[in-house]
Formats: C-alpha cells, structure tokens, sequence
C-alpha cells in the first residue's frame, strides 16, 4: 500500500504546477488582459476572444474607480484562463505589426509630399510641369494659387499652417489620383 502510495505521488508531482509559476502566469495574462483594454472596439471583435471576456473589456471601458479597475483587470486575468492565449497574443502582435506597416507607409508619402511641395513653392517652374505631367487630373489652377500663396506667406514669414495645409493637400491630391 505505501508503494503505490508513491508512485502515485511521484506521477502528480511532474503535473504540479509551482505557486510561484501560478502566479506569474496570472499577471501575465492580466498584462495581456490590459493591452486588451487598450485596443478599440472594432480590433477587439476582431480577436478570438469569448463573449464573457469580451463583456468583461467592454466594462472596464466605462470604470473610473481605480479599485473597481483594478478588480476588474482580476477578473479578466481569471476570465483568461479559459482563453487561448497564443492565439490572442499572435493576433495582437500581427495586428500591431500592420499598424506600424501602415504609419510607415503613411510617413514615407508624407515625406514625399514634403519634397515635391518644396520643389513646388521653389522657382523652378519645371517641377510644377513635373507635377502636372505626373498626375495630370490635379486641378492646375487650384495648385497655381496654392503656391503663389505660399510663396506670398514665405516672404512675410508669417504663419507655418499655409504649409501644413499644402503639404497636406499635396498628400491627399497623390492619393486620390494614384488610386
């Protein structure tokens, strides 16, 4: 009777899970659960997690009590136990690197635009036929104006939304017409 008695023990042993190792697995899936809280609505529904958990993110939303915030963020790391964890930080990671991919993209046409806006607003008058050549339903007159106006404002030295709002024209008018 006593041997079975540790053979049995030795077996459970190796499924023992140490309460130290129980507890960071707890605050790992509350820092997974806090990213969670982070995201907005629409990336949320997109992530494969339960209808409990989702309702559970959705609260902790509204809460402005830090203990009531606290306790909730509890219940979500308990909430995720039952949850696949891999798979939500998989999910989180892609959507996180499509982002970047997307800012990346949108601060290279920024930058873009930068430079032919500054190749604009020069003297050079062959840029403004570049342009016009490169995309040819840009709306001449318009940009004529635009950057006699700048060009005005550049003397003053006056206010710099003149030149936000042409680079942000010039941005926009490269994607409307590339689309």
């Amino acid at each position: 009777m006593k041997s079975s008695k540790t053979e049995k023990n030795t077996d459970t042993e190796e499924d023992i899970i140490s309460k130290s190792e129980l507890k960071r697995q707890m605050h790992e899936r509350q820092k997974l659960g806090e990213s969670l809280i982070d995201l907005p609505l629409k990336k949320l529904k997109s992530l494969p997690i339960g209808e409990e958990l989702f309702e559970a993110i959705c609260l902790t939303h509204e809460m402005k009590n830090d203990n009531g915030r606290r306790r909730q963020l509890q219940r979500i790391g308990k909430l995720m136990r039952h949850e696949d964890t891999d798979a939500i930080t998989a999910e989180l990671n892609n959507t996180q690197k499509q982002e970047q991919q997307q800012q990346s993209l949108e601060k290279q046409q920024t930058e873009q635009a930068k430079l032919i806006y500054e190749s604009l607003i020069s003297d050079d008058k062959q840029a403004f036929t570049d342009f016009i050549q490169q995309y040819p339903k840009a709306n001449r007159q318009l940009l004529r104006q635009l950057i006699a106006h700048v060009r005005k404002e550049n003397e003053k030295k006056t206010d710099n939304k003149i030149t936000k709002n042409a680079i942000r024209l010039i941005h926009e008018l490269r994607s409307t017409i590339a689309r």
